[in-house]
C-alpha cells in the first residue's frame, strides 16, 4: 500500500526578529474518502503445486449510502470466483448474492460495516478435488 502526505501552510505570522509559520498536516490518503461509486478488482489464479493466488485491490471500501460497487474478476487460469455475504441479515446490496464473475451492486440506504466473502476454487488435477480459498474484505458505509 502506498499513499502520500502533503504539508499545507495555513498562515504566517511576522515578528520583528523572525518569521513563524503555522502549518497543518493534511492527508491525501484515498482510503479515507467515502465514495459514491467504486470498483473492486479481484484477481485469482491457480498455480502449480495446488496453489491459489488471490488479490483484492480495495480490501476496505468506504462507500456512501446508495453508492454503486462494481466487482470485477480477473483470472487467466480458470479459477472460480464467488462473492457472498458474511452475514445474510446485513448484506448491504439490493441484489441477492452470490455474485459470480463481474457484477454490480447498489448499496441500500443504510450505514454500517459490512463483511463479505470472496471464495476462490481451483481444480486440483484429474481426481476432481479442488483447492479452495476464502478471504474476508469489508465495506464501510456512511
Amino acid at each position: 500500500m502506498r499513499y502520500t502526505v502533503k504539508w499545507v501552510c495555513c498562515g504566517t505570522i511576522a515578528t520583528a526578529a523572525m518569521l513563524m509559520s503555522a502549518c497543518q498536516r493534511q492527508s491525501a490518503d484515498p482510503r479515507l474518502k467515502f465514495r459514491t461509486s467504486a470498483t473492486v478488482t479481484i484477481t485469482a489464479d491457480c498455480t502449480t503445486g495446488n496453489q491459489v493466488d488471490v488479490g483484492v485491490d480495495n480490501w476496505v471500501l468506504r462507500m456512501k449510502k446508495r453508492g454503486d460497487v462494481t466487482f470485477r474478476t480477473q483470472t487467466t487460469t480458470g479459477a472460480s470466483v464467488e462473492i457472498t455475504q458474511k452475514t445474510p441479515a446485513s448484506w448491504p446490496f439490493d441484489e441477492a448474492p452470490p455474485f459470480t464473475g463481474n457484477a454490480k451492486g447498489k448499496i441500500k440506504d443504510k450505514q454500517g460495516d459490512f463483511r463479505y466473502n470472496v471464495r476462490v476454487a481451483c481444480a486440483a488435477g484429474a481426481s476432481g478435488d479442488s483447492v479452495r480459498v476464502m478471504i474476508d474484505p469489508d465495506i464501510i458505509v456512511d
